[in-house]
């Protein structure tokens, strides 16, 4: 009986060090998008709609709509970064205020996928390395509580 309990308590470890190790995996991968997206071409964009949306309790993102033209067709995006945002309401307010509604601004296109366009070369990685360790560590303290038990 014993055996079984370690196996589960090590099995519950490794899964622990996965799910950090994929989490850290997803925020170098965000990374790697803001790198590679450099390179794309920058055309003019006009924001057409900026407000605040709640996101959760206590944390705030800007939702932002922009079109843009790329060989004489108009695309419409919504992409600010890559990844997902929450941030506290004032941080997404002074977010919004850069971008008002009719402005003129720069966006980057994927030369690939014409439809495919962000605002800002930034991504939020914090929240998947936050996920990936509390998760993560959940696992392998549980893990070890499961094996020393046993």
């Amino acid at each position: 009986m014993w055996r079984i309990v370690m196996l589960v308590g090590l099995g519950l470890i490794v899964v622990g060090i996965l799910v950090g190790v994929g989490f850290a995996w997803q925020a170098r991968q965000l990374k790697a998008r803001i790198e590679a997206a450099r390179s794309w071409t920058e055309v003019p964009a006009v924001i057409q709609s900026a407000r605040l949306q709640k996101v959760g309790k206590t944390s705030s993102a800007p939702s932002l709509s922009y079109t843009y033209s790329v060989a004489g067709k108009t695309y419409t995006g919504k992409r600010l970064q890559f990844g997902g945002i929450s941030m506290t309401r004032l941080e997404a307010e002074e977010v919004l205020a850069a971008y008002p509604v009719g402005s003129t601004t720069t966006v980057r296109y994927d030369p690939q996928r014409h439809d495919f366009a962000v605002l800002r070369l930034a991504a939020d990685s914090r929240g998947f390395l936050i996920a990936g360790i509390g998760i993560g560590l959940a696992f392998v303290l549980a893990g070890i509580v499961v094996a020393v038990s046993g």
